[in-house]
């Protein structure tokens, strides 16, 4: 990050209690595209005893706003020249986080405000209707492409022998993620007009913007048209309390779409498979800036299925209690992102120390780790052979060993004596186990709680199955669980909590091995 924002800080330290904080400050815009967003619960665990805000435009620019999750409603007042609109609460209750609660977005009370008429560095635009907000955006950029004639050759060349639309755009989109990285410059009018193509071609980096309009320009090169979208990230706007809500300008970020092949690229990552944008912003309203202007549209979602993890264990343990684990585990969409993000990123030494810090198992020693990403699709491979020297504990001619130390379910929220908030899963998953059991010389399965379990709500699903081969000494646990996303009321916290109690309580099941008599 490269930028001309500076904060200043003052540090409190009273030692009296309770004390009263009054603050006033006056912030001078020269140029203003975005007004600030209100927020009038101020903080996590601070109550507010008045707050006031006036905000006075013009009549000449205009400006609307909106009141998010509150029925505050302003005092309007009109001068000669002037719409001036006068916010007031008082007493707010500090805000309590809760688990599985909305976004913040979601609940907190905010204003948002924007101007139906703006100028900022020079550049006059319009923000009535989406149309007009995409024209500005797009006659701002209109001269991006500037690539040199080296680079418009290279990719022609790079692109000659693709058979169809699809392949061009891969080879495209490879060539930038090999050959630019992304870093953030917000300097001026940084923040919404884009350095142009031969900007990123020199210094072989660009911010989301930059790197976006580069793409464009390669593809534009082979004429492939191509049109940037602005997209509010971070699971900003993904609520599915308010799925299509999205009336007033929020975005942070831009990615790129190729309509005639319903192909959207997330050009700062380089490590990403073509046409996968990921759990940064898939499942989000955006708008794309056309040459007719803006239009809002949505990106794809990943469906449950799609973001899942499967699992293929064979722990074999030895007649004191330790065993060698060989876990072979394929991960796919959103679940294998971290993973494939390790791959390029960290060292093996990294990867170990994240895998002894992550792990649910006891204390264990690594034999082999390796992670192997799929360039083309999103799916990873994590493949690794630990040694735990106390996997079982033995008390007499018994021994009680976990059935699942891999990938136990303890997601279960905290106790509430009171909910306020509704509950949310914004993203749902799947998993996938066979665990084979290989049991120690000289013993025998005594006992095994529960051999078949089902479990089916509406907020997912959970089986198990375990069987055993006495001739083959060993025995196979099989899991598969499903977690749906929800969006229920306050009161059904406790049932969907109990549901997760279950899954957990499952998991920690426990066999009972003896030792064969002789």
């Amino acid at each position: 990050m490269y930028s001309d924002t500076r904060f200043k800080l003052v540090d409190l330290n009273q030692n009296n209690y309770p004390y009263t904080i009054v603050y006033e400050y006056e912030i001078l815009h020269k140029h203003i595209m975005v007004y600030p967003k209100e927020y009038y619960i101020s903080a996590l665990k601070t109550s507010v005893q008045n707050w006031n805000f006036t905000i006075k435009v013009p009549f000449s620019v205009g400006f609307d706003y909106r009141v998010f999750n509150s029925e505050l409603t302003p005092l309007e007042e009109k001068t000669k020249d002037f719409r001036v609109l006068k916010f007031n609460k008082k007493d707010i209750k500090p805000f309590k986080i809760e688990p599985l609660m909305p976004t913040i977005n979601n609940v907190c009370p905010y204003i948002a405000f924007i101007p139906k008429k703006f100028e900022v560095e020079g550049y006059v635009g319009n923000m009535s209707t989406w149309k007009d907000y995409g024209l500005f955006l797009s006659n701002l950029n209109k001269e991006h492409n500037n690539l040199s004639i080296e680079t418009t050759s290279l990719i022609k060349n790079l692109t000659a022998n693709a058979k169809t639309t699809s392949e061009k755009i891969d080879i495209v989109y490879k060539h930038v993620q090999d050959n630019m990285r992304y870093v953030s410059v917000q300097l001026g009018i940084g923040g919404w007009k884009s350095f142009d193509a031969a900007y990123v071609e020199k210094n072989k980096y660009g911010d989301c913007k930059a790197l976006t309009y580069y793409t464009k320009s390669l593809l534009e090169a082979i004429e492939i048209p191509s049109y940037p979208a602005l997209v509010e990230c971070y699971d900003k706007n993904t609520n599915m309390s308010h799925p299509e809500d999205f009336s007033f300008p929020d975005f942070n970020h831009v990615i790129l779409n190729i309509p005639s092949e319903d192909i959207w690229l997330e050009c700062t990552q380089t490590d990403s498979p073509t046409n996968y944008l990921g759990s940064f912003t898939d499942n989000r309203s955006v708008l794309l800036i056309t040459e007719d202007g803006g239009k809002l549209t949505r990106t794809p979602v990943i469906p449950i299925e799609k973001n899942a993890v499967t699992r293929k264990v064979i722990i074999k343990l030895n007649e004191n209690g330790a065993a060698t684990i060989v876990n072979s585990t394929l991960l796919t969409g959103p679940k294998q992102e971290n993973i494939r993000y390790f791959e390029t990123n960290y060292s093996q030494e990294e990867l170990e120390k994240w895998f002894l810090h992550s792990t649910s198992l006891p204390s264990c020693e690594i034999q082999k780790i390796a992670i192997q990403a799929d360039s083309d699709r999103p799916k990873v491979l994590l493949d690794y052979e630990v040694l735990v020297r106390k996997y079982g504990s033995k008390s007499g001619k018994r021994m009680f060993v976990p059935v699942n130390c891999i990938s136990r379910f303890d997601n279960v929220p905290d106790a509430l004596e009171e909910r306020h908030f509704p509950v949310v899963v914004n993203r749902g998953y799947v998993e996938s186990d066979e665990i084979t059991l290989q049991l120690p010389e000289g013993y025998e399965v005594e006992s095994i709680p529960n051999k078949e379990m089902a479990l089916n709500s509406e907020f997912g699903e959970y089986t198990l199955k375990v069987t055993t081969s006495p001739a083959a000494g060993e025995l196979v646990y099989t899991r598969e669980l499903k977690i749906l996303p929800v969006d229920l009321p306050a009161e059904r916290y406790n049932d969907l909590r109990t549901f997760y109690q279950e899954i957990a309580k499952a998991d920690k099941m426990k066999l009972v091995l003896v030792e064969k008599k002789t």
